[in-house]
């Protein structure tokens, strides 16, 4: 057997294992519960600012290092 198999195999495995189970709602149809399309959770940001970051997660750099 190929060692490459045998360390991607293992990749494989460790990955799987170490990442967290995601809760998922439940969905039952397409759109989801009573077709509607809308999710439960916490409101969207409908408003930003990236200069003060506000409702900014992320930024990406300009620059290469």
């Amino acid at each position: 057997m190929d060692p490459r198999h045998g360390i991607a195999a293992i990749t494989l495995f460790v990955t799987v294992a170490l990442t967290p189970a995601i809760e998922a709602q439940h969905w039952p149809s397409f759109r989801g519960l009573n077709t509607s399309g809308i999710a439960v959770g916490p409101p969207v940001p409908t408003t930003w600012d990236a200069e003060t970051s506000v409702n900014v997660l992320w930024k990406r750099r300009d620059h290469m290092y």
